[in-house]
C-alpha cells in the first residue's frame, strides 16, 4: 500500500550495441504533483525509488504477514 499512485507508461529497451538495458517510464502522483521519470527495472522491482523521485512524503507500507 502506498500514499501515491504510479503507472508504467512505457517499457523502454536501450541497446548500445554491446548490452541491453530495460527501463520503465513511470508516471507517479503524490499530493497533486505528478512526475514522469525513467527507472532501471531492478530499482522498480525493489521499490528503492519512491523517496528519491517523489520526496520524503512518499510512503510504502509492506503487506501484512
Amino acid at each position: 500500500m502506498t500514499n501515491f499512485t504510479a503507472t508504467i507508461v512505457a517499457d523502454v529497451l536501450e541497446d548500445d550495441g554491446v548490452e541491453q538495458k530495460r527501463l520503465f517510464e513511470i508516471e507517479a502522483s503524490l499530493n497533486g504533483r505528478t512526475r514522469r521519470f525513467l527507472l532501471p527495472t531492478p530499482e522498480f522491482v525493489a521499490m528503492r525509488w519512491e523517496c528519491e523521485q517523489l520526496g520524503a512524503l512518499a510512503v510504502v507500507q509492506g503487506a501484512p504477514g
